[in-house]
């Protein structure tokens, strides 16, 4: 659905990655920055389930994007995004959730800490190794999830005869210490909805 990959959620006949999280990260996000007018949204444009994604966004807010990044992604074209962000104006920034942002996470949070960005991310480990806060599925449920997938797929069920399970826990995480950095108080609604605070 949205990325040709499932024919229905029932019957799915490929595997689906949601962007539905994206309107919500960005609802938080300028919770946190509530004098915000541009937040910049970065991810990988080759990948069909990130261009999901920053529609989702753009339909949630206007949303310009200052910056994308491409397979060849070195840590300079992450500093470069952040620097380009923040000469367009942004006030925050949302990293989409995508293999290759993920396999360059350390780069992207020092790029964040670099341009004093706060940045809003799709998976809890970049809060838990600096990042300022994230909102998405909590992924060690999932991969448990999938063994019983697994499991049944070895058993002889057909892949395609498999419903598609949403995720039904989802986290907001935020990093107290990197909000001390970036000079804001996080507001205290936000934190009570918060699932994990790191101080």
């Amino acid at each position: 659905m949205g990325t040709g990959f499932v024919a229905s959620l029932s019957h799915p006949g490929q595997s689906i990655l949601a962007p539905q999280l994206s309107g919500k990260r960005l609802e938080l996000l300028t919770e946190m920055l509530p004098a915000s007018s541009t937040i910049a949204v970065i991810g990988n444009p080759t990948n069909a389930a990130v261009t999901l994604q920053a529609q989702e966004a753009q339909d949630a807010a206007p949303l310009r994007t200052p910056a994308g990044l491409d397979r060849g992604a070195q840590r300079r074209r992450y500093l470069s995004a952040f620097d380009i962000a923040k000469q367009e104006g942004a006030q925050g920034v949302i990293v989409l959730p995508d293999p290759l942002t993920g396999s360059h996470r350390s780069a992207i949070i020092e790029a964040a800490a670099k341009a004093q960005m706060p940045t809003m991310y799709g998976y809890r480990e970049y809060v838990d190794h600096g990042g300022f806060m994230a909102y998405g599925p909590n992924y060690w449920g999932v991969f448990r999830r999938a063994a019983i997938y697994v499991d049944k797929i070895l058993k002889g069920t057909k892949p395609t005869d498999l419903p598609v399970e949403q995720p039904t826990k989802l986290e907001l995480i935020i990093n107290l210490k990197t909000s001390k950095t970036l000079g804001l108080t996080v507001p205290s609604t936000l934190l009570a909805r918060a699932d994990e605070v790191i101080e």
